[in-house]
């Protein structure tokens, strides 16, 4: 409906790329369906993470998504899973939908492991919020910067929150979506096969339990073979 999107983030291929549009299926029908591509790009190019930092030239940039509809209280989301041996995660978005009007899903850490073996899961956040760079259930309202930010939060936690496009007397449920990226100030390696989860909230914390949510996760990685960087 006039919108438009883009993206800038470096996409690597060594001979030939395939871009392809998947068109609604409520368009399907219309006899007029028009829309425009533009690319860009550079031969003999350097690969690099957002803020310069140098990525071998064999890297390949891979999308993961995971959505589950009714995603268990304290059950785990999956955000990345890949058998690579390298990598880079370069960015990770999250969107909740909860039927119960609070935010108590916030309390779920995100957590990284080595797949296959037994070594323990560390956390990469002590809740959902510090992940994303907030606090305290994004009390302050929404924010967009570079290397994060918080695209909904609706109802607000608080009066006064700053939030866009809101209007909590449609729904009764609380609707939150936050990206993050991961750049060279801040870079998620990993040497070995790897994956990261989410958590719908934590037992013990957060007063009331979790609700079931709608949950679904979008990751850009970028993945190669061969020594380290």
């Amino acid at each position: 409906s006039g919108s438009g999107f883009f993206n800038s983030f470096q996409i690597p291929f060594a001979q030939h790329v395939n871009v392809t549009v998947e068109i609604p299926a409520d368009l399907v029908s219309e006899e007029q369906l028009p829309f425009w591509l533009v690319l860009r790009g550079r031969t003999h190019a350097k690969l690099s993470l957002p803020g310069g930092m140098a990525l071998p030239i064999s890297a390949r940039l891979r999308s993961y998504l995971s959505t589950v509809p009714l995603l268990a209280p304290a059950a785990h989301l999956q955000v990345v899973n890949t058998s690579m041996q390298h990598g880079a995660v370069m960015l990770i978005v999250l969107a909740v939908t909860s039927p119960r009007g609070h935010y108590q899903f916030l309390e779920g850490c995100m957590r990284a492991a080595h797949v296959g073996t037994s070594a323990p899961e560390y956390l990469l956040s002590s809740g959902t919020e510090d992940y994303f760079l907030g606090t305290f259930y994004f009390d302050a309202g929404q924010y967009f910067m570079p290397i994060a930010g918080v695209t909904s939060l609706c109802p607000p936690p608080n009066k006064g929150s700053r939030t866009v496009a809101c209007n909590p007397a449609v729904s009764a449920s609380v609707r939150f979506s936050a990206y993050r990226v991961h750049g060279s100030s801040d870079p998620l390696l990993f040497e070995r096969p790897f994956s990261i989860s989410w958590r719908n909230g934590e037992p013990g914390h957060g007063g009331a339990p979790p609700a079931y949510v709608n949950a679904t996760a979008f990751a850009l990685v970028y993945e190669w073979t061969g020594p380290p960087r």
